[in-house]
């Protein structure tokens, strides 16, 4: 790539930190929705088995 001066290659290298937060936040989200479906998870196993519990007695 030719740069005619820094203002060029500034412009650049913040769209790569644009970018790169990004792709961070994305993954941040993703990582929360993951952990938020394991918790929904695990608490309606733990309903499930209270119910079971319950109609037992």
């Amino acid at each position: 790539m030719n740069y005619n001066g820094f203002k060029d290659l500034e412009e650049e290298i913040q769209m790569n930190y644009i970018l790169i937060a990004v792709i961070i936040f994305f993954v941040i989200l993703i990582t929360m929705q993951y952990s938020l479906n394991k918790i929904i998870v695990l608490l309606k196993e733990i309903k499930d088995l209270l119910r079971t519990l319950h109609t037992k007695e």
